[in-house]
């Protein structure tokens, strides 16, 4: 140890000189020559007196820590910069560019909405025109066919006039002309209200509504499922949806005596049965052909997305088939109201049907012809008010809302 500190030193420099040297010839045995001094520096590394003691090497870490330290917070004030260069991006001022067009994305919306009101009006006075024509026809029928040739009884065609004055009777409007007819056994009414309850046609519509409302949502619960197994499962179709399919085509007024058989002729339980049977396979039957529809392409990439079973029908399937499921309820929801006042027909409980057997039996065709006119009026706006805004609704964001010209 002593000796290789006391080698003298030499200048230091990057290369590492050789500590043997040997020297070969080819007639006579290699000789070493003996190692040469060498340099601490050059063996650093390897030397002790280039080791640090415990001091430098605290020093060192010191050194070391302080300057991570010194890059953490370059990349902080780095980061903080970054940061508020986005706010000010943020909070920068909309350029003109920008600001037209919002101002045109604006402009396009409000004429879209414009075009769409100026559509719904145009469909309401196409439709109030047709009516009138058909108001006039009517008129015009009663004229030659009654008043002028006299070859048909005013009791049995009547004019709308008449049919006009029995439905504004009907609901109690003449409590404001001074005209009101006071019903059998019941007292003058004090108000409007009181007016419209005495009269047959407010509590009829409330006691139809009901059962159908009733009605319908027992076929859907129950034919929604049993749609969507059809849809899904072969063996499902060969048995649920082949027996709906035959059903479907039994008129629902078939189903009628069986209900009298079955809950007797008074009460609301045979008209349930009749309202359920007649849409429950109309209902199984839409919602299968809705989900059959669907593209198989959108199956396919939903299976490699990673949708299977419960997922894919969620996810891909149903949202795909809403449009035809929603046309399929639409169908399923006519056939609960025909089936609704057939069984109401027979059925002495009440409602719109019971009025059309009624007035019948007494001989009022004005009230037979507007009890139908409620009727009508009463589907055309479940689907004008339920149906077609959901029906719009899906076209618009399925991008169908183009395809009808």
């Amino acid at each position: 140890m002593e000796s290789i500190k006391s080698m003298p030193l030499r200048p230091q420099n990057n290369s590492v000189p050789n500590s043997l040297e040997a020297t070969t010839s080819p007639s006579t045995t290699p000789q070493v020559t003996a190692p040469q001094a060498i340099a601490p520096q050059a063996i650093a590394p390897h030397t002790i007196a280039d080791v640090p003691d415990s001091a430098d090497t605290s020093d060192a870490l010191k050194h070391d820590k302080s300057s991570r330290q010194s890059g953490a917070d370059a990349r902080s004030s780095e980061a903080s910069a970054v940061g508020a260069s986005a706010v000010g991006t943020a909070t920068r001022p909309i350029t003109a560019g920008q600001a037209n067009t919002e101002s045109g994305t604006t402009k396009k919306v409000i004429a879209e909405k414009a075009a769409a009101r100026r559509a719904f009006w145009s469909d309401v006075a196409i439709r109030a025109a047709f009516v009138a024509f058909l108001v006039l026809l009517w008129h015009t029928a009663h004229y030659v066919l009654v008043t002028r040739t006299q070859s048909w009884s005013g009791a049995l065609f009547p004019a709308p006039s008449q049919v006009g004055r029995w439905l504004w009777d009907g609901f109690g409007l003449s409590y404001f002309t001074g005209n009101y007819d006071k019903v059998p056994g019941h007292e003058l009414p004090q108000s409007f209200l009181e007016a419209i309850m005495q009269k047959d046609y407010v509590r009829s519509i409330g006691a139809s509504i009901y059962r159908l409302v009733w009605g319908y949502a027992i076929a859907v619960v129950i034919g929604f499922p049993l749609g969507l197994l059809v849809a899904r499962f072969s063996l499902a179709e060969k048995t649920i949806g082949w027996l709906s399919l035959s059903l479907q085509s039994l008129p629902s007024i078939c189903w009628i005596p069986l209900a009298l058989l079955w809950f007797g002729r008074f009460g609301a339980a045979p008209i349930l049965f009749v309202t359920v049977m007649g849409a429950l396979f109309a209902t199984v039957v839409s919602v299968a052909d809705g989900i059959r529809n669907v593209p198989p392409l959108l199956a396919r990439a939903g299976r490699t997305l990673g949708a299977d079973g419960v997922r894919l029908y969620s996810s891909v399937l149903l949202p795909a088939a809403l449009p035809g499921i929603v046309t399929g309820l639409k169908i399923g929801w006519s056939f609960a109201w025909r089936s609704l006042m057939a069984a109401e027909l027979i059925v002495n409980a009440g409602g719109l049907g019971f009025l059309l057997q009624r007035d019948r039996e007494f001989g009022d065709a004005e009230g037979v012809l507007a009890t139908i006119l409620v009727i009508i009026v009463i589907g055309l706006g479940v689907q004008a008010l339920v149906f077609a805004p959901t029906e719009r609704r899906l076209q618009n964001l399925w991008g169908l809302s183009g395809v009808r010209s």
